[in-house]
């Protein structure tokens, strides 16, 4: 049996969504790469992030979180641990390490949060029929 994954950030997480993760019967994954004002200065949205972490919560939806480790977060993991452990349903952490490669190490590659300034706010809710493919924010 082959299993649908979500890897979200969490910020559009609502209940159709919810919905949709429990009719395909969908593993979640949420990015979160450290305390809130961390995760606010990384990745921005970390208001949305942990509302949507609460909402997997209060409909008993487990989740796992990703945080890409960093030198802006390396000595905050353990505060990431600490707020996951307020949360039933958070079944684990993955450490993804930020590795710059190829022309992106001669030019000094942008940290986290420069690397996704430019897709903030460009894509935007929609629907694909019955096959549950979905984007949040405002304009494309």
């Amino acid at each position: 049996m082959s299993m649908t994954s979500l890897q979200t950030n969490g910020s559009c997480l609502n209940r159709k969504i919810i919905a949709m993760i429990r009719k395909f019967r969908m593993q979640v994954g949420v990015s979160l790469d450290g305390p809130p004002p961390l995760q606010e200065s990384l990745r921005g949205q970390a208001a949305a992030t942990l509302r949507g972490l609460r909402l997997l919560e209060a409909e008993e939806i487990p989740f796992r979180v990703t945080a890409v480790v960093s030198d802006e977060n390396v000595l905050q993991l353990d505060k990431l641990a600490w707020l996951l452990a307020a949360f039933r349903q958070a079944m684990g952490i993955g450490l993804d390490l930020l590795v710059v490669k190829g022309q992106a190490s001669a030019a000094g590659a942008p940290g986290p949060a420069e690397a996704s300034r430019p897709w903030r706010g460009r894509l935007r809710q929609s629907t694909d029929g019955d096959t549950g493919r979905y984007a949040c924010g405002n304009g494309i």
